[in-house]
């Protein structure tokens, strides 16, 4: 399928359209791309080329400031450590052996 990554969305589509009207087996690639072709009667959109513009040392140091300024405004107002999570603990113990282990430990009389 990696030889169809050159094809846009609707590229793609009117390609798989065409050749599903001829088509015996599962298509291939190239005829899904040789439909598509057939489809727009025009070379097909290929892969975007980008080009940046070249930036000096001094604007990408401001750049990374800038960003850096940035980075800590947005975590100066986040929570240090999460809430902590409460533990359900069921207890297997009666009233009456809760009390007799309080009364152990000094909290009741």
């Amino acid at each position: 399928m990696e030889a169809l990554d050159d094809l846009s969305l609707l590229e793609l589509l009117n390609g798989c359209r065409e050749v599903i009207k001829t088509a015996a087996n599962f298509p291939k690639p190239s005829e899904i791309i040789a439909a598509a072709k057939r489809v727009y009667e025009e070379p097909l959109s290929g892969p975007k080329m980008l080009e940046y513009q070249e930036i000096s040392k001094e604007e990408r140091e401001e750049a990374l400031k800038a960003t850096e300024a940035i980075k800590k405004a947005l975590t100066a107002g986040s929570p240090a450590k999460p809430a902590p999570v409460k533990r359900i603990v069921h207890v297997t113990k009666s009233i009456e052996e809760q009390k007799e282990e309080l009364r152990k430990r000094g909290y009741i009389q």
